[in-house]
């Protein structure tokens, strides 16, 4: 005789939670876990649809152009430029652990990593749209990441560098008026995203009892999604 007590909840058999027991003799269609699941999921995707770039205001500034993959370009002293992420990188990158930078002096080459950022999830590179040398890095966002939570982004810079200017043209980049309209079709895509990805939906460990989902992306669908999601953004080639 089977011990209703005994029998897992499929989101345990699935190793989605790491424990909860099922109740219902798997009567998933009218078990309120299995429906705040899929609810909680099925929101964020309109919620992403929905969204609107004013979200991440201050919008770009005049004097800044900025690439495909999130990172901004603004021409410093000295004929040199300032290289930084915006807003929704910030967004979309979450539980960072300390950035990576080249060395000072080190080449960059377009299209190849101008940064690596790490978090519990993992690595990754995001590519540089330019190409020149480095001639100074951030060394306060390297020992303090928590700046890229707090700080203007359009402040923050990562890199100065000097750019080859046999290599670089307006437009690989975008300006403030093409921006915001790039912005609403990259929050359709990552809804779209999480969406195809719904059946592989990570709940997280903290759900013994059939609590809340947590309400980050990273949380809610498995490590090696979203280390393709945030590859999918930010290895683009310009």
């Amino acid at each position: 005789m089977i011990n209703l007590k005994e029998i897992k909840c499929i989101w345990m058999e699935s190793g989605y939670i790491d424990y909860k027991i099922c109740d219902r003799n798997f009567d998933c269609e009218n078990c309120p876990f299995d429906k705040a699941i899929h609810d909680k999921g099925n929101n964020l995707v309109r919620e992403l649809k929905n969204q609107k770039p004013t979200n991440y205001k201050p919008s770009l500034p005049d004097d800044y152009l900025i690439s495909n993959n999130h990172v901004w370009l603004k021409k410093d002293r000295d004929e040199s430029y300032l290289l930084g992420l915006d807003y929704f990188a910030k967004d979309l990158i979450k539980q960072v652990s300390s950035f990576q930078f080249p060395g000072v002096g080190s080449r960059l080459f377009r299209n190849k990593p101008l940064l690596w950022t790490i978090g519990s999830w993992g690595v990754v590179s995001i590519n540089s749209p330019i190409s020149g040398v480095i001639i100074e890095v951030n060394e306060e966002l390297r020992y303090n990441p928590a700046l890229f939570v707090s700080a203007d982004l359009y402040q923050l810079f990562f890199i100065r560098a000097k750019i080859e200017t046999a290599d670089y043209k307006p437009d690989y980049f975008m300006n403030k008026y093409q921006y915001d309209d790039f912005i609403h079709e990259e929050l359709t895509t990552v809804a779209e995203y999480f969406r195809s990805t719904f059946k592989d939906l990570n709940v997280g460990k903290t759900m013994y009892d059939g609590g809340e989902i947590f309400d980050e992306i990273q949380n809610m669908i498995s490590r090696e999604d979203y280390l393709k999601l945030l590859k999918m953004f930010f290895n683009k080639k310009s």
